[in-house]
């Protein structure tokens, strides 16, 4: 990915834990590296088919001064998210804090922190076959639309299907939803988790019926075996209710342990 980079932006700021670093400050140097296609720009040489970096500068020394932080890795956090925040083109941000004058015992050169922050790609599943089951999945996707640090990039046609894994219960209407997302991996779970308890999920058996179900069906390439996520989702393959809309908004995804296209998957009946 191409970057463009400022490098060693100096900031005077009264960081620290100590008191005498609040009273009187110091010098801090910030480098920051922006992740952006850049062939446009290239191309048409104009400012609005990149990030001008004079606005990035402006940000983050803004944000870095405006206030005492004890620590500099929430100071080059709070510039991160306000880099996210008003430049929605950017796949990736770093930024590197640099505290020379740091109250350390020994000969050094500088202390610092460095933070990175990426872009990632997510396909959710949602699903429903309790109650008013359309307004059920457009309230999901509203919840999806406006969560933090997130847009959506795609939605599936909602498809009625018949129960998978109990089938003594009403059909569900499903869906799938592409994701841009400064999320990581759990911070979607927990998301996904905190959604389907306030529309009123209550879990009482393994595929029972329910109001709402979201699942992280793939993130990124990333493969996931923990006790409370699995990337990609261990069922998706053997679902048409998933692959199906999967294949209408993502046919060339690739799923990291099959290596094979989504549209190239095939659900026995």
């Amino acid at each position: 990915m191409d970057k463009i980079i400022l490098k060693n932006l100096c900031v005077f700021a009264r960081h620290g834990v100590l008191q005498f670093e609040k009273e009187e400050g110091q010098d801090f140097y910030l480098t920051i590296e922006i992740e952006r296609d850049l062939k446009a720009a290239g191309d048409n040489d104009k400012l609005s088919s990149t990030v001008d970096y004079a606005k990035i500068a402006d940000i983050a020394v803004h944000v870095f001064a405006d206030k005492s932080y004890n620590l500099i890795e929430k100071a080059a956090e709070d510039v991160i998210e306000a880099i996210i925040e008003r430049c929605p083109s950017i796949k990736g941000v770093m930024v590197e804090v640099s505290k020379p004058n740091a109250p350390l015992n020994v000969k050094f050169e500088t202390a610092m922190v460095r933070i990175e922050r990426k872009l990632h790609r997510a396909y959710l599943g949602i699903g429903t076959n309790m109650g008013d089951l359309h307004s059920n999945l457009e309230k999901a996707v509203e919840s999806i639309s406006i969560m933090k640090e997130t847009r959506i990039s795609a939605v599936s046609n909602y498809i009625m299907t018949k129960a998978w894994g109990k089938e003594d219960q009403d059909d569900y209407l499903n869906a799938v939803v592409c994701v841009e997302t400064w999320l990581d991996p759990v911070e979607l779970l927990h998301f996904c988790q905190d959604t389907e308890k306030l529309m009123g999920r209550v879990r009482l058996e393994k595929w029972g019926p329910r109001i709402i179900d979201l699942d992280i069906l793939l993130f990124d390439d990333l493969i996931i075996s923990e006790p409370n996520l699995v990337i990609p989702h261990p069922y998706m393959h053997e679902r048409d209710f998933v692959i199906a809309p999967l294949k209408e908004i993502a046919p060339y995804a690739i799923h990291p342990l099959l290596r094979t296209f989504i549209k190239d998957i095939k659900v026995e009946k």
